[in-house]
């Protein structure tokens, strides 16, 4: 079928699909296998399409650490039913046995479907009947739900924003961008479900992907170049009219949630030039830099590397990058309850996962509406312009403009020197009235010009440079963004199905929040380096435990203290009870050489002449004493 617009066909419409469920075992002779199909349709489909892979992408890497384990994959469904099996080399063995297919070219009518697979494992002590095949300590077992549409799944957004911050947007501009993503982590639940909640943020995309599964899909949407603008009232129709959603994937790109090892040679073949996947097995960290212009550890903190370059340039944000993805991070934080992580606190608007995604498509639609005003001021100028170019020409603009107005300023508030003698003007005294002094007027005579200055209009700069033009806003997207997206294959697409359309008229050709750097952005940006200095060192549960024991050791000082104070008195009180003064007057003073205390211990009465005391040697030391008589 072709259409007065294109020449290429159109592939036939299909049936909706419907949904097919199996059993994965884990064979411990044989490895990974189907087990059975509840119905003849799914066996029929798995040896159609040559599902050989099928059991090591429901039983992933490291299933068996965990009791309980999710994964998510895509699967080619071929239109064709010719009864042959097609992507096995003879000597692999039968489908389900191991054996690693080859690339298989895809044929017109072919999409992707999609897989979920709930893994569980027990002890092999705990079956009722075990078999002779149970040789291991644990059976696993997985249960497989073939699915035509990816729709609801992901991990929620607000849960994206609060863990990524800013490098959410740094993670969807490289999706624009069709580059090699790599997802990596221990969870493949979590590794699946991040890039999930991903493509969500992409206006339409999760409702298209038909050409997902293999990077020879390239499916053409009918979509109908029409003059006459759509209905406002279809959001549908609205995005499709503006050319949503992006093809992100389509000729040699491919998405796989979880791809396990023997997809390995898929993604390095030539004709894969993007992808994104998944992965839970290390070696893949390994050769990362074989495998991936970008790579995200889910287990090293949310780790973002950037392998390529030419890609750490083009993700650089702007300063109006930043200030837009900050305001929308700051709402989340604002929002955000620990106890219901996927709703905001209050059960408002602000922060939730609808806010989120409109304001996603807002910046989308704003992007793509400045790169279709570039595509027609080209036009209208007959010349093509380069964003490095424009944003040269705009930097000259604005630099001589503030040379300019620096100039103006300067040379009105500046007060113009006196010669002493008669400038020409004779009525214009040489020197200061009386009473008033040169330095005096001169200060005046500068406050004159300042209010002159201030009260009369500003001067018409008229300068060679480029003139004001909206695409100038295009430059807050990043001018090195900008080139590398006019560069891939999803926006040259978009360029064709917007052409003649003037779609910067609905949307307006700027950023959201457009603008260059200032003090707030500056405040900011301190405010959030400090919370991510103190979230990365853990300061506040440092600063909690030093708190706990500084008080601990503050308590017991004063508990020490307290028992030496109190043994102090102990011995005061002792001493005053032993320590008994002679009085003269009293009888059992007089005549006597000793007295006893209370304790019944004997003490002397130095003052008893007939006592001799103990008296130092030459060295200080104490003599003995001698015997008392």
């Amino acid at each position: 079928m072709t259409t007065s617009n294109s020449s290429l066909s159109q592939p036939p419409k299909r049936k909706p699909f419907q949904p097919q469920v199996c059993v994965v075992d884990f064979h411990h002779a044989r490895g990974p296998e189907v087990e059975f199909w509840v119905s003849p349709e799914g066996s029929r489909l798995y040896a159609k399409n040559d599902w050989s892979l099928l059991p090591f992408m429901a039983l992933s890497d490291g299933a068996h650490a965990r009791s309980e384990e999710y994964s998510w994959f895509t699967l080619l469904d071929r239109a064709a039913d010719d009864g042959d099996v097609v992507g096995r080399r003879s000597d692999d063995g039968p489908p389900g046995q191991g054996g690693r297919a080859t690339k298989a070219r895809a044929k017109p009518g072919d999409t992707s479907l999609f897989g979920i697979a709930c893994t569980r494992q027990i002890r092999s002590d705990s079956l009722k009947n075990r078999s002779a095949d149970v040789t291991r300590s644990s059976v696993q077992k997985s249960v497989v739900v073939v699915v035509g549409d990816a729709r609801g799944l992901g991990l929620s957004l607000r849960e994206v924003i609060h863990d990524f911050r800013h490098h959410t947007l740094v993670l969807v501009k490289a999706l624009v961008l069709q580059r090699k993503i790599l997802f990596f982590g221990s969870s493949c639940e979590q590794v699946c479900l991040l890039q999930f909640a991903l493509l969500s943020l992409m206006p339409g995309l999760m409702a298209h992907l038909e050409d997902c599964a293999h990077p020879d899909l390239d499916t053409l949407v009918d979509r109908q170049r029409e003059s006459a603008p759509p209905n406002a009232s279809s959001r549908a129709g609205l995005l499709l009219y503006m050319g949503q959603p992006l093809r992100i994937f389509g000729k040699g790109s491919v998405f796989m949630p979880y791809a396990p090892l023997q997809h390995l040679d898929l993604l390095a073949d030539y004709d894969t030039k993007s992808y994104v996947v998944g992965s839970t097995n290390s070696l893949l960290l390994q050769q990362k830099e074989h495998y991936a212009d970008l790579l995200v550890n889910i287990d090293d903190q949310n780790l973002i590397s950037i392998l390529s370059p030419s890609l750490r340039q083009a993700l650089q944000l702007s300063a109006a990058d930043r200030r837009w993805i900050d305001a929308l991070t700051e709402k989340v934080i604002e929002t955000w309850d620990e106890k219901n992580p996927s709703q905001p606190k209050g059960m408002g608007y602000q922060g939730s996962e609808e806010a989120i995604r409109l304001a996603f498509e807002e910046y989308i639609l704003s992007l793509c509406s400045c790169m279709a005003y570039q595509q027609y001021r080209e036009g209208v100028d007959g010349e093509k312009k380069s964003f490095d170019k424009i944003s040269r020409a705009v930097k000259a603009r604005r630099s001589a403009e503030r040379e300019v107005a620096r100039a103006e300023f300067d040379e009105s508030i500046l007060p113009k020197e006196e010669d002493d003698e008669d400038n020409g003007d004779g009525n214009l005294p040489k020197t200061p009235p009386p009473g008033l002094s040169r330095d005096a007027s001169l200060i005046s005579s500068s406050k004159a010009n300042t209010l002159a200055t201030i009260s009369s209009p500003p001067k018409k700069v008229d300068l060679v440079a480029q003139t004001y033009d909206p695409a100038d806003n295009a430059l807050d997207f990043s001018p090195h963004f900008l080139s590398a997206w006019h560069n891939t294959l999803n926006c040259q697409s978009f360029l064709t199905h917007v052409q003649g359309r003037r779609i910067f008229d609905l949307v307006e050709p700027r950023h959201p929040t457009a603008g260059g750097f200032n003090i707030d952005d500056l405040n900011r940006r301190l405010a959030q380096n400090l919370g991510d200095l103190r979230k990365q060192y853990n300061v506040d549960e440092r600063y909690a435990m030093a708190r706990g024991r500084a008080g601990e050791a503050l308590q017991a000082s004063r508990e020490r203290w307290g028992r030496w104070w109190s043994d102090l008195e102990e011995r005061r009180r002792n001493k005053e009870n032993d320590d008994v003064t002679w009085r003269p007057n009293t009888p059992d003073a007089a005549g006597a050489g000793a007295r006893r205390s209370k304790s019944g211990r004997a003490k002397c009465n130095y003052n008893d002449p007939s006592i001799r005391k103990p008296y130092s040697g030459r060295h200080g030391r104490v003599q003995p004493r001698q015997a008392l008589t």
